[in-house]
């Protein structure tokens, strides 16, 4: 920032210092000629060299004080987002998924319908994950890296008066005769010991070698087929021990 002034202010407010010693021409000597004593120019040429210089100086001055810097504000420092741990849900077990599947059983009426609010809260899954479907929804939902688990719910239809709910274990391959071992948190036997504390009455499907291939169950209007799934042994032999596929059947009003 610049100050300018009138040069007559400049030059009466002038200090002493800046005019030089010297005597007018009319009146100097040949003795003040001797003395080196110099004759003064004219009187607007000093006052014009005195208001450069002394203006010169206060302009610096002014300068100076208006360029002054003004303190910063401390910079806050960055925060650190490397350590961050991002929160996300824990994965289930296939027992837990199990047990809540056993759970969904327990809250259906024989006489109503299974809906979709039931699937969900039973087996805690929000019903924005179940993917509509033709007459139906699904989804499927990680256990691990290499394990899944898929629910489907089908509604009954003009040509079927079933609806059904399925839970199924599947490996990343969808590979069928893989070893369930690794899903195998409820076995086999767990799942029809609960079945038939339920009121179901059992009967088990098996081939001509006597392998099994289903487990059945009834009780009122709902109708269970459970699927083994296969279980390598220490003796390299697959036993039906675990569970692949559940699926529960409703005939509303046993039409």
């Amino acid at each position: 920032m610049t100050i300018s002034l009138p040069v007559s202010t400049l030059a009466f407010s002038a200090p002493t210092e800046c005019i030089p010693s010297c005597r007018p021409m009319s009146s100097q000597s040949k003795a003040g000629r001797r003395a080196g004593i110099a004759p003064c120019p004219p009187r607007i040429d000093r006052l014009s060299r005195l208001s450069s210089v002394c203006l010169m100086t206060l302009a610096l001055s002014v300068s100076a004080c208006a360029h002054t810097p003004h303190a910063l504000p401390a910079k806050e420092p960055a925060v650190n987002t490397s350590d961050a741990t991002t929160a996300t849900t824990p994965l289930l077990t296939s027992e837990a998924v199990g047990r809540r599947f056993l759970s969904l059983i327990d809250r259906l009426n024989a006489n109503g319908d299974i809906t979709l609010g039931q699937l969900a809260e039973a087996m805690d899954v929000p019903v924005a994950e179940m993917e509509p479907r033709h007459n139906g929804y699904s989804a499927a939902l990680p256990l691990s890296e290499s394990w899944l688990y898929a629910l489907e719910l089908w509604q009954e239809t003009a040509s079927s008066p079933w609806a059904s709910i399925i839970l199924k274990f599947d490996n990343a391959d969808y590979h069928e005769y893989a070893d369930f071992a690794a899903v195998c948190g409820m076995t086999l036997r767990e799942y029809q010991d609960a079945f038939k504390t339920r009121g179901f009455q059992e009967k088990l499907d098996v081939d001509n070698a006597g392998r099994l291939l289903a487990a059945k169950y009834t009780a009122d209007n709902f109708f269970i087929v459970v699927k083994p799934g296969l279980k390598n042994g220490q003796d390299d032999k697959a036993t039906p021990s675990c569970v692949q596929r559940i699926e529960l059947m409703n005939r509303k009003n046993g039409g």
